[in-house]
């Protein structure tokens, strides 16, 4: 619901697959399936331990702009999370 009720302008998701109330999937069926959010056109990336083909295969028929594995080095973190959002920074979309 906040998605659809804020007026920030997010420009990028970055989701785990394991969240308490609902999966990271589950989150991702619900914007893409949603023609007013999916018209939002905020890139979705999945950041999980959760690396099953399964999840691989799910996550990119519903249309995510990348899925990657948690690391445990904190720099290779900082060196990705930086990239994602320098990346999604520069990027036009629809949404701006």
């Amino acid at each position: 619901s906040y998605l659809r009720t804020t007026t920030e302008k997010p420009f990028l998701i970055l989701c785990d697959i394991n969240m308490p109330v609902m999966s990271g999937i589950q989150l991702r069926r619900h914007i893409h399936d949603d023609d007013y959010l999916r018209r939002k056109s905020i890139p979705f990336v999945f950041y999980t331990t959760s690396a099953s083909e399964q999840a691989i295969q799910d996550a990119y028929q519903m249309s995510v702009q990348g899925f990657f594995v948690k690391e445990h080095d904190p720099v290779k973190i900082r060196a990705l999370v930086r990239t994602l959002v320098d990346y999604w920074q520069h990027c036009k979309h629809p949404n701006q």
